[in-house]
């Protein structure tokens, strides 16, 4: 740390808080993370204060620097700073002074998010169920920071409630007092720049809900002529652009880790302070700006890739780490030739369905190799990493979509090219609907039968419907001249229909469990993955632990 680095704490008032706020005193700077708070989280800060309850302290940093800060605390937007006027922008407390800040000072038509409201009859703070107005005995908390809103609120309750109003209205004022007059320790601090992120860093490295995106970004912000550089704000982009694609939401975990390929750093650096210094090193300032183009062209091609090989969703993804392996390889070369392509299509299956990924040290030897071939542009077909004649794991014996072999088995079922109950193709649709349905898409068939192969694949089906509920009823009303092609569609024996609609789940269940198994099989030899012994049990799959 600085050597000029100055500490002096002081006790403020709540009241001269939103003084400093409403003056543009007290800012968020901009390498501060998005305000992630719930609901009740926001109300219980409330409760806290209001029994008079700590906080905790806030860390303020006082400077008179023209640093970059937000122009809005929650929804309340601050007037323009001063040049040259001391401010002070916090470093440790962002989400209860926002929490405090946003709701005290929202307008009327603020987000609901922002209307807290104190209901005097149960004695707590609470926000109206979405979509419903509030009740008529519950208080706006903003209108507790000044007399003049508790005296309104009191005259409404009053002619409102006559007989219960005066209890209530006592309850408003004890409370109104409490959080105008609540007294929160601050820790004031002078410094440089760095030093300030380098102590937000520190006081956040084993927060819980600070990612290490967040991290890294705080501790990679530079303010150049006026310019910003913010990582987590490049990665929200990228996240977005992604989601734009009608794939899915990815984890920015895995962003993260496809920019830090593109850098050709570490993947799994838990040493952000490190890696940080090491980036702000002269001639090494535009590195990560280089590796997010790297990565947003990797993960865009990525996507590409994956739906060109039936993934249409990230849902059916095995694994996210698959997505930033494909990333380093297609950043640096997003037009594969043939012969590049059909390892990458190897990579992709062999280790969807033997559940390899997983062990950090692989992964990053995966990763490199890959970014290594694509430098080079020559064509290969192995890999050093990864042995691609690895056997399958055998069939799962239960559905659980945490299992990157359960899902595995999904893109097998989606490679049948599932139907409606008319015979019309679902064709695009297959995406989104896998996307937004409950269980990513698939429906039971029956509720009552054999314990064990209830909770198999064999009683999970594509649900191309959204009448909810089982399966059965729907693929039963199917008619007579599509049946076939139908069921085939949804990976269903046509001769076992006489089975389904005899509700003999046993029977239906096993003999669909011996033609998911063969469909499986041809569709690993079809993409150059090693089946399972032949006569292999279904087994337990693992847990993907990638996510």
């Amino acid at each position: 740390m600085s050597e000029g680095i100055r500490v002096k704490p002081s006790i403020e008032s709540l009241r001269g808080l939103i003084d400093d706020v409403k003056a543009g005193r007290l800012r968020l700077p901009a390498f501060q993370r998005s305000f992630t708070w719930r609901n009740d989280q926001m109300a219980d800060l409330f409760d806290s204060v209001a029994q008079g309850y700590p906080i905790g302290s806030l860390f303020l940093w006082n400077t008179m620097g023209d640093h970059v800060t937000s122009d809005h605390i929650g929804p309340f937007e601050q007037p323009g700073r001063k040049p040259g006027a001391l401010v002070h922008l916090v470093i440790d407390g962002q989400h209860r002074v926002v929490t405090l800040m946003g709701v005290l000072l929202a307008a009327p038509d603020a987000d609901e998010r922002w209307r807290l409201f104190y209901d005097p009859q149960a004695e707590r703070f609470c926000h109206a169920p979405y979509g419903r107005e509030p009740d008529r005995s519950w208080v706006r908390v903003s209108s507790l920071i000044n007399a003049l809103g508790v005296l309104q609120e009191a005259r409404r309750l009053l002619e409102i409630y006559p007989k219960e109003a005066p209890h209530w209205v006592e309850q408003i004022e004890r409370v109104a007092r409490a959080i105008t007059e609540y007294q929160i320790p601050v820790i004031g601090y002078s410094g440089d720049l760095s030093s300030a992120i380098e102590v937000f860093a520190r006081l956040n490295q084993k927060g819980k809900t600070m990612g290490p995106d967040e991290l890294l970004s705080a501790l990679t912000y530079r303010e150049t002529d006026g310019d910003e550089f913010r990582l987590a704000k490049k990665i929200d982009d990228l996240v977005e652009e992604v989601e734009g694609t009608g794939f899915g939401a990815i984890d920015r975990t895995f962003v993260l880790r496809a920019i830090l390929a593109a850098a050709d750093l570490d993947i799994y650096s838990r040493d952000w302070s490190h890696l940080a210094k090491e980036l702000r090193k002269e001639g090494k300032e535009d590195v990560l700006k280089r590796a997010i183009d790297v990565a947003s062209n990797g993960l865009l091609s990525a996507v590409a890739f994956l739906r060109s090989e039936g993934v249409l969703s990230v849902r059916q993804l095995s694994y996210g780490m698959q997505l930033v392996a494909l990333s380093a390889y297609l950043g640096v070369t997003p037009a594969p030739r043939p012969a590049q392509r059909a390892v990458l299509s190897r990579m992709l299956w062999v280790s969807s369905f033997t559940a390899w990924f997983g062990p950090p040290a692989q992964e990053r030897a995966l990763v490199r190799e890959l970014r290594a071939l694509a430098k080079a542009g020559v064509d290969f077909d192995t890999l050093t990493s990864m042995d691609l004649e690895t056997p399958s794991l055998p069939m799962p014996s239960q559905v659980d979509q945490k299992s990157a072999r359960v899902r595995a088995l999904v893109n097998v079922l989606v490679a049948e090219g599932p139907r409606n109950v008319d015979g019309t193709p679902l064709g695009d649709q297959i995406g989104p609907l896998l996307l937004t349905k409950e269980a990513a898409g698939m429906a039971r068939i029956f509720t009552r039968g054999p314990k064990d192969l209830l909770s198999s694949p064999a009683n999970r089906v594509v649900a191309v419907t959204s009448d909810g509920g089982t399966a059965r009823p729907w693929l039963r009303k199917v008619g007579p001249a599509q049946r076939d092609e139908v069921l085939r569609s949804l990976a269903i024996p046509p001769e076992s229909f006489c089975l389904l609609d005899d509700n003999d789940a046993g029977a239906f269940l096993e003999k669909r469990m011996g033609y998911l198994d063969q469909l499986e099989r041809e569709f690993m030899r079809a993409h150059g993955v090693t089946p399972p012994k032949p006569g292999a049990k279904p087994a337990l799959s693992p847990i993907d632990t990638d996510d």
